[in-house]
């Protein structure tokens, strides 16, 4: 195997571990709901990978450019959103469904502006999936939940915009750390609203500073790590797969079964994707990692 095969062929194995860090981050949130609901677990969740990313903020990251302070307010409000949003959608359906539902975001994203025949199929095959899962034929399924999963997707295409902009103002991974501090603020006070004291339990700590660990920290390095090796295309086809790590760890630890109608509609979705991630010709990933912090 040539080293680049080798590189490319590990870069692959730390998106994967990323992704399945995510969203096993997520199930120890839903498993925390029943003590401090989603509103509860997403503060919780900010503000532990918000102390997480502390040692990388320097003074003097917003010198020379005031337009960097209203980027990282509006990065880290739709951050905030996107994470409130998320969790509200896991905390009524199974989490590789609203993870799936979720991905219509980064992929209008990639749509929007394009001439190409060929998207409108990636468009077309991703809204059937999403179509056959959020319409429930295959079971009866929470439309309020569907619905707070769509609007993740909403914020998440408002993520990727503000993550661009932040990306051109800041060196390094400061600008996302600064957007982190912004988004715990945001959340903060609709958290202490909702949690009743129930953040003074240890194990309600310890569980909300886990995660955060899996949520972001970790899953941030190990991409930064891969995004060395993987050229923007491979990144958003191998990142196109987790939907379906999403649905394997609802399976794993939340005893969620996924019918066979959605695993098909999954597919479609993580097709649509990663085809239209392998066909995209600019140089920027056409979808952006999760969490560096999504869930």
């Amino acid at each position: 195997m040539s080293n680049q095969n080798t590189h490319r062929a590990r870069a692959t194995a730390l998106m994967v571990t990323s992704a399945a860090s995510v969203s096993f981050g997520a199930t120890i949130a839903v498993k925390l709901f029943h003590q401090i609901g989603p509103t509860g677990a997403v503060t919780l969740r900010l503000i532990t990978s918000a102390l997480f990313m502390v040692p990388l903020l320097r003074r003097g990251d917003f010198a020379g450019d005031r337009s960097k302070i209203w980027v990282v307010i509006g990065f880290g409000t739709i951050m905030a959103a996107m994470n409130l949003t998320f969790y509200e959608a896991i905390s009524r359906i199974p989490l590789g469904i609203a993870v799936t539902l979720e991905f219509v975001g980064p992929l209008t994203v990639a749509m929007v502006g394009s001439r190409r025949v060929v998207d409108l199929l990636w468009a077309l095959m991703a809204a059937a999936g999403v179509v056959l899962l959020g319409s429930g034929v295959s079971r009866h399924i929470d439309v309020v939940g569907v619905l707070w999963a769509l609007a993740a997707g909403t914020c998440w295409a408002g993520y990727i915009l503000f993550s661009k902009a932040t990306g051109s103002r800041f060196s390094g991974p400061s600008g996302l750390g600064w957007a982190l501090v912004v988004a715990a603020l945001v959340e903060l006070p609709l958290g202490l609203a909702t949690a009743h004291g129930s953040y003074l339990r240890v194990h309600v700590l310890v569980m909300g500073a886990l995660i955060g660990l899996l949520s972001t920290a970790f899953p941030y390095s190990l991409e930064l790590a891969a995004l060395r090796y993987l050229t923007p295309r491979y990144f958003g086809i191998v990142l196109s797969l987790a939907p379906g790590i999403a649905m394997v760890m609802g399976v794993l630890f939340l005893s969620q079964r996924p019918t066979p109608l959605e695993v098909f509609a999954l597919l479609l979705v993580v097709l649509a994707n990663g085809a239209n991630a392998y066909f995209d010709r600019s140089s920027s990933p056409s979808v952006v990692a999760s969490e560096g912090p999504s869930h």
